[in-house]
């Protein structure tokens, strides 16, 4: 199974770019307190117009995962966002993702991460 993560910028200043992490979750209660790095997306360094980014984390077994991204400047400051939690179940038509608005800086204005099944389309941040 993947899951689909999109987000978006508004503004962005000195941003090298995005690390994705995941953990894996089990009814709402962390299996691990541990994020992994699962992937980078680089940003755009400095811009005023709004940017759209997105990864496809692969080959996920059944189960429950948060995501998050780990924004990074190019001076290597970094600043984490909220979680997005997916849940994938064993038949492939089941997945569902619940987004949520995603805020990681005040020049990043209406941040937005979403996790989607690439069965089921997109769905939006809010």
């Amino acid at each position: 199974m993947n899951t689909n993560l999109h987000w978006s910028t508004a503004t962005e200043i000195n941003n090298s770019g995005f690390e994705i992490q995941r953990r894996q979750t089990s009814q709402r209660v962390e299996l691990s307190t541990d994020w992994a790095k699962v992937g980078f997306v680089a940003g755009a360094g400095t811009s005023n117009a709004p940017r759209n980014y997105s990864y496809t984390d692969s080959k996920l077994s059944a189960g429950s995962y948060s995501y998050r991204l780990k924004q990074i400047d190019n001076n290597g400051a970094f600043t984490y966002g909220s979680t997005v939690e997916v849940a994938i179940s064993s038949a492939p038509a089941s997945i569902r993702a619940l987004a949520e608005l995603f805020r990681i800086r005040s020049t990043f204005n209406s941040d937005q991460l979403s996790g989607a099944s690439e069965q089921s389309g997109n769905i939006e941040g809010l």
